[in-house]
């Protein structure tokens, strides 16, 4: 089995990302964090799977994980999980998600759905290229106090930069991170399928889970900045910064993290500053 980046969905440029700024506004309507409540398609309902988007006006960021009894460090668990991070397209009622990374294989077609506001908060999609209705609810009010930043460049072992999406979010109480594989995997297939190819080596099948996308909350308190929930389960409970670094500003709206106890480092850029921003820290 051949892996390699997939330029559409990485689109670096020696070592550091390439994509035209500023991006098309969001509008304020759907600026916030929601929440799933019903998903409704050809295998049935869903009320259970933890869904969160969370809407600046540049980027966002979306993460699902079902609901499990067992232990969810076990790759067939893990391999259930969704989600992914982007710009959104507005063309009227219709929204397509752009997907700069995802945790499960890229799929072919667009992840469009229309939308239709049933209440303030509350909004009915129903899928475009797919036949599926979802509920969401807004939880998150839109706010100024939100930010959006990329991920420019990764730097690894000997200061070698490295191809690598990611996106933080946050709007009011709420935060996004999400990395991308090293690896792209391949299209066309999920990763329960993935996880049954023999071809795969121990470094391939360790790999499959190396996405990471974390919500959580931005206060203050015994845990600031505190992940609640994971595509990698050993980081909830724990603080976005002591698992990865504060950020720290190096230059105007560009910001340097250095991952504690290891050699790696990530220069992000901030591509939205809303107009009552707080401060990282």
């Amino acid at each position: 089995m051949i892996w390699r980046f997939s330029e559409a969905a990485n689109p670096f440029r020696n070592g550091m990302i390439e994509r035209a700024v500023p991006y098309p506004p969001v509008p304020e309507r759907y600026i916030g964090l929601w929440q799933r409540r019903l998903l409704q398609d050809a295998q049935g309902e869903d009320r259970t799977t933890q869904v969160y988007w969370l809407q600046t006006g540049s980027l966002y960021a979306d993460i699902r994980i079902p609901v499990s009894s067992g232990d969810r460090s076990m790759p067939e668990t893990l391999a259930q999980q969704q989600g992914f991070a982007g710009t959104l397209k507005v063309e009227e009622d219709v929204l397509t998600w752009r997907r700069w990374l995802n945790y499960q294989p890229p799929d072919p077609v667009p992840d469009s759905g229309r939308m239709r506001f049933t209440g303030l908060n509350e909004m009915l999609e129903e899928g475009v290229h797919a036949q599926y209705q979802e509920i969401w609810e807004r939880i998150g009010p839109a706010s100024g106090d939100r930010a959006a930043f990329e991920l420019q460049v990764e730097y690894g072992s000997g200061e070698m930069p490295r191809r690598r999406a990611g996106v933080l979010v946050m709007v009011g109480d709420y935060f996004m991170y999400t990395l991308d594989r090293l690896t792209a995997l391949p299209a066309g297939r999920s990763l329960a399928e993935l996880l049954q190819d023999s071809r795969l080596d121990a470094r391939q099948r360790e790999q499959l889970f190396g996405c990471e996308i974390s919500f959580g909350r931005r206060r203050m308190g015994v845990t600031p900045w505190e992940i609640t929930l994971s595509t990698l389960p050993k980081h909830e409970g724990r603080s976005l910064f002591a698992v990865h670094g504060a950020l720290k500003r190096a230059a105007a709206g560009r910001f340097e993290q250095r991952m504690p106890w290891t050699s790696v480092r990530r220069l992000w850029r901030q591509v939205e500053c809303g107009a009552s921003f707080r401060e990282l820290g």
